[in-house]
């Protein structure tokens, strides 16, 4: 899961920064509505790196859990 996470905020992230470098206002923001869900790139790229972090944390929480539970 923490795999899914960390791949779905890339690609979050990277269309969101593609996204960003359409040029025009109004077509800027058609694209980010259409492909995005959100209401600017800017909210695409922070929620990306949300998931990416998120993804890491629960990534590190497993691991540390799974060797607490060897000992």
């Amino acid at each position: 899961m923490a795999w899914a996470m960390v791949i779905w905020g890339i690609l979050r992230t990277a269309i969101g920064f593609y996204v960003a470098s359409i040029e025009g206002e109004e077509q800027r923001i058609f694209a980010a509505k259409r492909y995005l869900g959100s209401s600017s790139s800017r909210e695409a790229i922070d929620n990306g790196v949300i998931m990416i972090a998120a993804g890491v944390v629960i990534g590190l929480l497993v691991t540390i859990a799974k060797n607490e539970d060897s000992h």
